[in-house]
């Protein structure tokens, strides 16, 4: 393959833009970021596109720290597309100093809008108006295609300088600190049947069984796949989210994410 794509997702928007950016390239393998996927790279690999969401105005650290364990020949095409609600203040600029590190850089950057699912601070958005982002989504994908395949050297989309002091800063730096412990606020309702689907389809295997109800580990990246995918609707987030609706990409089924 002469195209690798990871991604992190955790309902489904990035996948399905990953899905369709791979079929506009061709001779691409689209890899999940997990916590023990392997970072080995293929000799010939010529493109690699880095495809995750926007959290809090940043990287969300599993993909962080998988980029820093990554080894890539110099004459790779880096790029990124991240997925977001609104703003992605310098989060493709974090991808790209964290590359710098290793003597790498990113030679493209490219912002998604794609439906928020984000319902620990508030609820989805309608089907209706989930249908025409994602459809627009796939419409970004097909126009930035081209640059793509050719390489291209692109300037990234940023905030302005104090936004991203602000939000991709300080507010991030504060996401960092407490994201692994936030998943103590986590519960579950009488509803939940032990399918234990939740530690299935958690990326980051924060998610054990005992007694048939999920016990969270104090990994959490808060991405909330166990809740918005728990067919019970049995998991919640203190009292917020037992009126919000959940969501996931409406093109993919939960056989897409596990």
């Amino acid at each position: 393959m002469k195209n690798i794509l990871f991604y992190f997702s955790a309902t489904g928007n990035t996948l399905a833009i990953t899905r369709k950016l791979a079929e506009n390239l061709g001779s691409t393998t689209c890899i999940p970021i997990k916590h023990d996927t392997m970072t080995k790279i293929p000799e010939g690999t010529e493109r690699i596109g880095f495809m995750f969401p926007v959290y809090a105005w940043g990287m969300p650290l599993l993909v962080k720290n998988f980029m820093q364990r990554l080894d890539i020949a110099k004459q790779t095409y880096l790029f990124s597309v991240v997925t977001c609600g609104s703003s992605i203040g310098a989060t493709i600029l974090q991808a790209d100093r964290l590359l710098r590190q290793k003597g790498l850089f990113l030679s493209a950057g490219f912002r998604i809008p794609m439906p928020g699912n984000c319902i620990t601070l508030y609820n989805v958005c309608s089907p209706d108006k989930q249908k025409e982002k994602c459809e627009r989504a796939y419409t970004i994908i097909n126009q930035i295609t081209p640059a793509i395949r050719e390489k291209t050297q692109i300037d990234s989309p940023k905030g302005p300088w104090l936004f991203n002091a602000i939000f991709s800063g300080l507010i991030y730096r504060s996401f960092a600190w407490y994201v692994h412990k936030a998943d103590t606020y986590f519960n579950t309702t009488d509803d939940c049947n032990g399918c234990a689907l939740c530690a299935k389809i958690c990326p980051a295997g924060n998610i054990r069984i005992e007694n048939r109800l999920p016990v969270w580990l104090h990994k959490c990246e808060q991405c909330l796949a166990c809740l918005h995918w728990c067919p019970q609707q049995a998991i919640q987030y203190k009292n917020r989210t037992k009126t919000r609706n959940r969501y996931h990409h409406p093109d993919l089924e939960l056989k897409d994410m596990i």
